[in-house]
């Protein structure tokens, strides 16, 4: 369920998007993943699963989501 006045911060494959937001929350910061409604149904794979989620935030936490996505990159670079 996205969050009331969220901002959409990350868009990728369920298992990234899953990994940002569980990033996200292990740094304080609120996070919810929801996947377009308007592709719902149209962008799916044959389990029927979103090819592609966000990953929303409060607008007050913009910056510092950004700020932990990119670090969570930095260390899937580094693995």
């Amino acid at each position: 369920m996205r969050l009331e006045n969220g901002i959409k911060v990350f868009t990728g494959t369920e298992i990234t998007a899953t990994m940002i937001k569980e990033r996200l929350i292990e740094n304080g910061i609120k996070a919810s993943l929801e996947d377009d409604d308007f592709y719902k149904d149209v962008v799916t794979n044959e389990q029927k699963v979103p090819e592609k989620l966000n990953v929303y935030v409060p607008r007050e936490n913009v910056i510092q989501a950004q700020e932990v996505i990119e670090e969570a990159y930095v260390d899937l670079m580094d693995n």
